[in-house]
């Protein structure tokens, strides 16, 4: 069960990053459902488009910038589709990287 999926987020500066994050949880998802990753607490695209089944937040609480309203946010609402995250994996549109589509599941 991997919890931590890859590295590549952290190791590779990438400005899509939220991309790679969605691309990683689409493809992994239909060979292994329950897989996690973190996300850091910076913004609320970038928390949704981490989520997966085991999900966790970046969040320093002694940083004096730190987004405690987005912390409490993003973790309302995983804790609301976590359950969902839990069951079988249906893609609903084709995978893409392109930023201009969407991607579900």
């Amino acid at each position: 069960m991997p919890l931590l999926r890859s590295d590549w987020a952290v190791l590779k500066f990438d400005p899509n990053g939220d991309i790679g994050q969605q691309c990683q949880t689409y493809g992994l998802s239909c060979w292994i459902p329950y897989n996690g990753t973190g996300a850091p607490c910076t913004d609320l695209y970038t928390l949704r488009s981490s989520y997966c089944a085991a999900y966790r937040m970046g969040y320093d609480a002694l940083d004096p910038n730190r987004k405690t309203k987005l912390f409490l946010h993003g973790a309302g609402e995983i804790r609301k589709i976590q359950p969902y995250l839990l069951r079988n994996f249906y893609p609903l549109t084709p995978y893409s990287r392109a930023t201009n589509s969407w991607i579900a599941w």
